[in-house]
């Protein structure tokens, strides 16, 4: 049990560190042009808008490689395929709040429904194929 939940807590860890890491190398090589007033609903929209299809595809990754990763390490300490679930739906869980609160393009919103499934399934099914 204990390993289970350390397993858990160190995938969650590990995938939003690896998320946060893939945007980070996003931001640069895309540098955001100008401050955004985050309470300005059109002024959000329109900075997504100008932002490169290369950034936005980078954001997609983030989410697949870190369900991925979280998937795999939750699923190798814990001994248990079933917990690198655990880590992929919290990054499915961070994507559509982030869908919810900033408005994107219908590929992005149906990537963040995809990429997390997709990477934590993989994540999952390597760490049980060792």
């Amino acid at each position: 049990m204990v390993r289970s939940i350390a397993g858990v807590l160190v995938g969650i860890v590990v995938a939003f560190a690896t998320i946060m890491l893939v945007e980070r190398l996003g931001a640069i090589l895309y540098p955001q042009p100008a401050p955004v007033d985050w309470t300005e609903q059109v002024a959000v929209a329109d900075w997504v808008a100008r932002i490169p299809l290369p950034a936005k595809l980078l954001v997609a990754f983030g989410w697949f490689v870190g369900a991925l990763v979280g998937a795999l390490v939750a699923a190798r300490l814990s001994r248990r395929r079933a917990m690198g679930w655990l880590p992929a739906a919290l990054v499915l869980v961070g994507g559509i709040a982030n869908i919810a609160m900033i408005p994107h393009a219908l590929w992005m919103t149906l990537a963040a429904l995809v990429m997390p499934i997709a990477g934590g399934w993989v994540g999952a099914r390597s760490a049980a194929s060792r």
